[in-house]
């Protein structure tokens, strides 16, 4: 990771690994996750797919 971006850059190649980030997708992805975990602390139940976890950006 080279630093926090400022807000008009949505998209970027990191530097480190050549991956395409986009801070659109990364954040609706994180707001999904959230979701998630507030639910299964409330006791119900998750549903979770394989498809879902694959498609997550890698962590640069």
């Amino acid at each position: 990771m080279d630093g926090p971006k400022p807000l008009h850059i949505r998209e970027w190649t990191c530097p480190a690994c050549g991956a395409l980030l986009d801070r659109d997708i990364n954040s609706a992805r994180n707001v999904k996750k959230a979701a998630g975990l507030a639910v299964s602390a409330c006791g119900a139940p998750m549903a979770t797919t394989s498809a879902a976890r694959s498609s997550a950006q890698p962590a640069c």
